[in-house]
C-alpha cells in the first residue's frame, strides 16, 4: 500500500501557506485593536494617523529663502489639539527651495523649521529658522478633493533664528529618503504585512514612495527593486549587497 505520507506532506505545506496571509492581517488586527484602546482612552494627533491614516490628507507647499544657503532641514508638524505643542510628523529637507510633504489627520497645525546651526549633529528647539503657524487640514481646503492640501511657501531666515517652547533635539540626516542600510528598523518586515493590509497606513509611516542608500549620481545607473506584495525593500538585501556600487545604486 503507497504511503500517506507524502501527500499528508503536501496538504500540510498547502495549508501552512494559506496561513501565513491570515497571520499577517491576525497580527495587523492586533496592533490595530491595541492603538483603538490608546486613542480612545488618551488621544494624541499622531496615534490618530496610524490608527486612521485613510482620514488623513496630504500637505504639500515649499521652503524659500531670500539667499543662497544650502543646508539640511527638519520640517515639524505641531498640533494642541489634544495635548499642548505635539509634535505628530517630522520630515528632512535638503535645503531651502526644496518642496514639503507631510501626511497629516485632519485639524489645526504649526509648522517649524529648524536648521543645524551649532554643527553640532542635531536640530534642536533654539534652531528655529521659519515657521507658519496657522495651517488647517480639511477636506474643504484640498479643493480638487484629491486629499491633496496646499500648504503655504515657509520663508527661512538663518541669521535671526528663533526658539519653541517645545523641546526637541532630532538626529541630523541630510534626507529623510536616504538610508545607509536596508537593515534599518524603518524597513522592518511588519511594515509589509500593513502594506498589504492597509496600505494608507504604511503611507503615513514612510510620508514618501521611493528610498535610496546613497545621493543621486548621474555618472551611475540607478537601479529600482520593486518588492512584492506584503515584502520590503529588505526582500532585496542579497541583490543589493552584491551590486558593484561604483557603475550601479
Amino acid at each position: 500500500m503507497r504511503s500517506p505520507l507524502p501527500l499528508f506532506i503536501v496538504i500540510f505545506s498547502a495549508l501552512l501557506y494559506a496561513s501565513l496571509p491570515g497571520c499577517g492581517y491576525l497580527r495587523l488586527y492586533t496592533r490595530q485593536s491595541a492603538l483603538r484602546a490608546i486613542v480612545e482612552t488618551t488621544p494624541r494627533m499622531s496615534m490618530l494617523n496610524r490608527y486612521a491614516p485613510g482620514d488623513s490628507l496630504l500637505l504639500c507647499g515649499k521652503i524659500i529663502q531670500p539667499g543662497q544657503r544650502k543646508e539640511p532641514l527638519l520640517l515639524a508638524a505641531v498640533s494642541s489639539q489634544y495635548k499642548p505643542n505635539e509634535i505628530v510628523a517630522l520630515v528632512t529637507l535638503r535645503g531651502p527651495g526644496e518642496d514639503y510633504t507631510l501626511f497629516l489627520p485632519k485639524g489645526d497645525y504649526a509648522l517649524f523649521v529648524f536648521a543645524d546651526l551649532n554643527h553640532n549633529g542635531y536640530f534642536e528647539r533654539n534652531e528655529l529658522v521659519g515657521q507658519e503657524l496657522s495651517v488647517t487640514m480639511a477636506p474643504d481646503s484640498s479643493g480638487n478633493g484629491n486629499c491633496v492640501v496646499a500648504g503655504p511657501p515657509i520663508t527661512v531666515d538663518f541669521d535671526n533664528p528663533g526658539k519653541t517652547v517645545f523641546r526637541l533635539k532630532v538626529k541630523m540626516r541630510d534626507t529623510s529618503y536616504i538610508y545607509t542600510s536596508l537593515d534599518d528598523d524603518f524597513f522592518d518586515p511588519e511594515f509589509g504585512d500593513t502594506g498589504l493590509y492597509n496600505p494608507v497606513n504604511l503611507m503615513a509611516h514612510t510620508q514618501g514612495f521611493l528610498f535610496g542608500l546613497e545621493e543621486f549620481d548621474e555618472k551611475k545607473t540607478t537601479v529600482l527593486f520593486v518588492h512584492g506584495s506584503s515584502g520590503t525593500p529588505r526582500d532585496w538585501k542579497y541583490l543589493v549587497d552584491g551590486l558593484d556600487r561604483s557603475r550601479f545604486q
